[in-house]
């Protein structure tokens, strides 16, 4: 951090205050980081500007957040993990080496056979939620 003649902080994160009395930070300058912040809380983030990459790593808080551990203690990461390990008994193989990936086509839906029986049927509409995996279909076949 740098100050200048009249001891007012110079950085990329914020605006200090006007005078030494001052406690008032201002936020309104969109070449800090403190007015894209606020802007994140407010909903209104738009893009943070290039010259502020230094400063600035956005990141997801659920990667900033340690859940391997029993105790939740609340500390946060300055460095984001996505970090995954999957532990089986069965070797891992990719869906590619077990199965043939085809593409297929919706059953006639004027066909009143083919619906409603036992077998979800997913869609686009089942995967448009905020939820990151798919428990139910919308739709169902036979």
């Amino acid at each position: 951090m740098i100050e200048d003649a009249s001891g007012k902080h110079i950085t990329a994160l914020y605006d200090g205050p006007d005078h030494a009395k001052s406690m008032r930070f201002t936020r309104a300058n969109p070449a800090k980081l403190s007015s894209h912040i606020a802007a994140n809380f407010d909903g209104t983030l738009g893009s943070i500007p290039d010259g502020l990459s230094e400063v600035a790593n956005p990141e997801r808080l659920v990667d900033m957040l340690d859940f391997s551990r029993v105790v939740f203690e609340k500390q946060l990461s300055l460095s984001a993990s996505k970090k995954i390990e999957v532990v089986s008994k069965w070797p891992l193989k990719r869906a590619s080496e077990l199965l043939e990936i085809i593409s297929g086509g919706t059953p006639d839906t004027g066909n009143p056979a083919y619906w409603n029986g036992d077998v979800p049927w997913l869609s686009v509409a089942d995967f448009s939620t905020v939820d990151r995996y798919v428990s139910t279909a919308e739709k169902s076949i036979t």
